[in-house]
Protein backbone atom coordinates (compact mmCIF):
# COMPACT_ATOMS: atom_id res chain seq x y z
CA UNK A 1 0.00 0.00 0.00
CA UNK A 2 1.08 3.44 -0.83
CA UNK A 3 0.53 6.71 0.74
CA UNK A 4 -0.68 10.16 -1.20
CA UNK A 5 -0.07 12.95 1.53
CA UNK A 6 -0.21 16.79 0.32
CA UNK A 7 0.22 20.53 2.52
CA UNK A 8 -2.76 21.34 4.50
CA UNK A 9 -5.15 22.96 2.43
CA UNK A 10 -6.97 26.34 2.95
CA UNK A 11 -10.55 27.07 2.73
CA UNK A 12 -10.26 30.05 -0.34
CA UNK A 13 -13.72 31.71 0.43
CA UNK A 14 -16.38 31.54 2.55
CA UNK A 15 -19.68 28.67 1.28
CA UNK A 16 -17.74 28.73 -1.91
CA UNK A 17 -16.91 25.07 -3.03
CA UNK A 18 -14.04 24.26 -4.21
CA UNK A 19 -12.03 20.43 -4.86
CA UNK A 20 -10.84 18.97 -1.83
CA UNK A 21 -7.52 17.90 -3.60
CA UNK A 22 -7.10 20.74 -6.26
CA UNK A 23 -6.07 24.48 -7.36
CA UNK A 24 -7.06 26.58 -9.88
CA UNK A 25 -5.37 27.59 -13.02
CA UNK A 26 -3.81 31.42 -12.54
CA UNK A 27 -2.09 31.56 -15.69
CA UNK A 28 -1.04 29.76 -19.20
CA UNK A 29 -4.32 28.57 -20.82
CA UNK A 30 -6.71 29.41 -23.09
CA UNK A 31 -8.19 27.15 -26.14
CA UNK A 32 -7.70 23.48 -27.56
CA UNK A 33 -3.78 23.25 -28.37
CA UNK A 34 -1.62 20.13 -29.54
CA UNK A 35 1.37 21.63 -28.19
CA UNK A 36 2.76 21.34 -24.16
CA UNK A 37 1.30 23.67 -22.14
CA UNK A 38 3.01 25.11 -19.28
CA UNK A 39 0.12 26.64 -16.45
CA UNK A 40 0.99 28.51 -13.31
CA UNK A 41 -1.79 27.69 -10.12
CA UNK A 42 -3.08 29.29 -7.61
CA UNK A 43 -2.23 29.42 -4.03
CA UNK A 44 -4.79 26.54 -1.98
CA UNK A 45 -2.34 25.05 -0.18
CA UNK A 46 -1.11 26.81 3.00
CA UNK A 47 2.60 27.42 1.50
CA UNK A 48 1.14 28.30 -1.44
CA UNK A 49 3.47 26.06 -4.07
CA UNK A 50 0.41 24.26 -5.02
CA UNK A 51 2.20 22.30 -8.37
CA UNK A 52 4.86 20.82 -5.92
CA UNK A 53 2.62 20.15 -3.39
CA UNK A 54 -0.25 18.51 -5.31
CA UNK A 55 1.15 17.21 -8.27
CA UNK A 56 3.80 14.46 -9.72
CA UNK A 57 4.87 14.47 -12.94
CA UNK A 58 3.09 11.22 -14.36
CA UNK A 59 -0.17 12.40 -12.56
CA UNK A 60 -3.14 12.51 -14.53
CA UNK A 61 -5.52 15.38 -13.68
CA UNK A 62 -9.24 17.11 -14.29
CA UNK A 63 -9.45 20.18 -15.87
CA UNK A 64 -12.87 21.87 -15.28
CA UNK A 65 -14.75 25.03 -14.92
CA UNK A 66 -16.00 26.30 -11.47
CA UNK A 67 -19.53 26.00 -13.11
CA UNK A 68 -18.74 22.55 -13.07
CA UNK A 69 -18.55 22.31 -17.33
CA UNK A 70 -15.77 21.78 -19.97
CA UNK A 71 -14.42 18.98 -18.18
CA UNK A 72 -11.33 17.39 -19.24
CA UNK A 73 -8.83 14.78 -18.65
CA UNK A 74 -5.38 15.77 -18.64
CA UNK A 75 -1.55 14.45 -18.35
CA UNK A 76 1.00 16.36 -16.39
CA UNK A 77 4.60 15.49 -17.91
CA UNK A 78 6.52 18.15 -15.22
CA UNK A 79 5.91 19.66 -11.90
CA UNK A 80 8.10 22.57 -11.54
CA UNK A 81 7.70 25.66 -8.52
CA UNK A 82 4.42 26.68 -8.94
CA UNK A 83 3.82 25.10 -12.53
CA UNK A 84 2.74 22.43 -13.92
CA UNK A 85 3.39 21.60 -17.70
CA UNK A 86 0.38 19.47 -19.49
CA UNK A 87 1.81 17.33 -22.15
CA UNK A 88 -0.25 15.01 -25.06
CA UNK A 89 -2.88 12.61 -23.53
CA UNK A 90 -2.26 9.72 -25.71
CA UNK A 91 -0.65 9.19 -29.23
CA UNK A 92 -2.90 9.88 -32.23
CA UNK A 93 -6.32 10.34 -30.57
CA UNK A 94 -7.11 13.48 -31.97
CA UNK A 95 -8.12 15.04 -34.94
CA UNK A 96 -5.94 13.80 -38.04
CA UNK A 97 -4.24 12.13 -35.85
CA UNK A 98 -3.13 14.76 -33.62
CA UNK A 99 -2.31 13.74 -29.93
CA UNK A 100 -4.33 16.85 -28.24
CA UNK A 101 -3.27 18.43 -25.06
CA UNK A 102 -6.34 20.12 -24.37
CA UNK A 103 -9.79 19.68 -26.37
CA UNK A 104 -11.82 22.52 -24.77
CA UNK A 105 -11.08 26.40 -24.14
CA UNK A 106 -10.66 26.81 -20.39
CA UNK A 107 -10.01 30.04 -18.26
CA UNK A 108 -7.36 31.66 -16.23
CA UNK A 109 -7.79 33.88 -13.33
CA UNK A 110 -8.27 33.91 -9.53
CA UNK A 111 -10.06 31.35 -7.56
CA UNK A 112 -13.98 31.00 -8.33
CA UNK A 113 -12.72 32.01 -12.24
CA UNK A 114 -10.04 30.49 -12.85
CA UNK A 115 -10.24 26.87 -14.02
CA UNK A 116 -9.53 24.06 -11.42
CA UNK A 117 -7.15 21.62 -11.72
CA UNK A 118 -7.30 18.20 -9.68
CA UNK A 119 -5.60 15.17 -9.75
CA UNK A 120 -7.50 12.17 -11.28
CA UNK A 121 -6.12 9.40 -9.92
CA UNK A 122 -8.08 6.41 -8.22
CA UNK A 123 -7.49 5.15 -4.39
CA UNK A 124 -8.61 2.87 -1.93
CA UNK A 125 -8.49 4.77 1.09
CA UNK A 126 -9.37 8.87 2.11
CA UNK A 127 -8.64 10.55 5.70
CA UNK A 128 -9.45 14.17 6.30
CA UNK A 129 -8.69 16.01 9.12
CA UNK A 130 -9.39 19.56 10.24
CA UNK A 131 -6.80 21.46 11.92
CA UNK A 132 -7.19 22.36 14.99
CA UNK A 133 -8.63 26.16 15.97
CA UNK A 134 -10.18 26.48 12.66
CA UNK A 135 -13.71 29.59 13.30
CA UNK A 136 -15.99 27.51 11.05
CA UNK A 137 -18.25 26.14 12.84
CA UNK A 138 -18.01 23.43 10.18
CA UNK A 139 -16.02 22.12 6.97
CA UNK A 140 -18.60 20.06 4.86
CA UNK A 141 -17.25 17.71 2.21
CA UNK A 142 -19.02 16.30 -0.80
CA UNK A 143 -19.33 15.34 -4.01
CA UNK A 144 -20.67 17.72 -6.34
CA UNK A 145 -19.00 21.33 -7.47
CA UNK A 146 -22.37 22.69 -6.50
CA UNK A 147 -22.20 20.89 -2.86
CA UNK A 148 -23.54 23.34 0.58
CA UNK A 149 -24.14 22.61 3.42
CA UNK A 150 -27.24 20.70 2.99
CA UNK A 151 -26.77 19.35 -0.76
CA UNK A 152 -24.48 16.88 -2.38
CA UNK A 153 -22.80 16.66 1.54
CA UNK A 154 -21.21 13.45 2.38
CA UNK A 155 -20.26 14.42 6.31
CA UNK A 156 -19.53 17.68 8.29
CA UNK A 157 -16.75 18.33 10.63
CA UNK A 158 -16.72 20.03 13.77
CA UNK A 159 -14.36 22.66 14.45
CA UNK A 160 -11.97 22.21 17.65
CA UNK A 161 -10.14 24.16 20.01
CA UNK A 162 -6.49 25.12 19.51
CA UNK A 163 -4.20 22.37 21.19
CA UNK A 164 -7.64 19.97 21.17
CA UNK A 165 -7.45 16.62 19.10
CA UNK A 166 -9.19 17.51 15.87
CA UNK A 167 -12.22 15.90 14.19
CA UNK A 168 -11.88 13.86 11.02
CA UNK A 169 -13.42 11.80 8.38
CA UNK A 170 -11.84 8.39 7.31
CA UNK A 171 -13.36 6.29 4.34
CA UNK A 172 -11.77 2.49 3.39
CA UNK A 173 -12.55 -0.04 1.00
CA UNK A 174 -10.97 -2.93 1.58
CA UNK A 175 -10.90 -4.68 -1.61
CA UNK A 176 -9.02 -5.08 -5.34
CA UNK A 177 -9.99 -1.99 -7.28
CA UNK A 178 -9.51 1.78 -6.45
CA UNK A 179 -13.64 2.93 -5.54
CA UNK A 180 -12.66 6.69 -4.86
CA UNK A 181 -11.49 9.22 -7.42
CA UNK A 182 -9.83 12.27 -6.06
CA UNK A 183 -11.52 14.47 -8.63
CA UNK A 184 -14.89 13.51 -7.06
CA UNK A 185 -14.49 15.06 -3.86
CA UNK A 186 -15.16 18.74 -2.56
CA UNK A 187 -14.85 20.86 0.32
CA UNK A 188 -17.07 24.05 1.40
CA UNK A 189 -16.19 25.96 4.45
CA UNK A 190 -15.33 29.00 5.99
CA UNK A 191 -12.32 30.96 4.24
CA UNK A 192 -8.46 30.30 5.74
CA UNK A 193 -9.78 27.63 7.62
CA UNK A 194 -7.13 24.44 7.08
CA UNK A 195 -7.60 20.65 6.31
CA UNK A 196 -5.67 18.41 5.91
CA UNK A 197 -5.82 15.19 3.39
CA UNK A 198 -4.30 11.81 2.94
CA UNK A 199 -4.90 8.85 0.56
CA UNK A 200 -3.83 5.24 0.15
CA UNK A 201 -3.72 3.56 -2.70
CA UNK A 202 -3.38 -0.80 -2.84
Amino acid sequence: MAFRTFAVFSIQQTNTPQPLVGSWITAGISGPSNAPITLTLGAATSSGNDATNIFRASDRALLVEPNGTKAEDVYISAVSGNTVTLSPKASGTGPSGMSPVTENSHVSGAFGTGTFIIPNGQVNNLFVTCEDGNTGTWLYIGNAFNMTATFRRIVKLAKSATGSMPFNFGATENYFGNPFVMSELWVYGTATDLYNVSFAIV
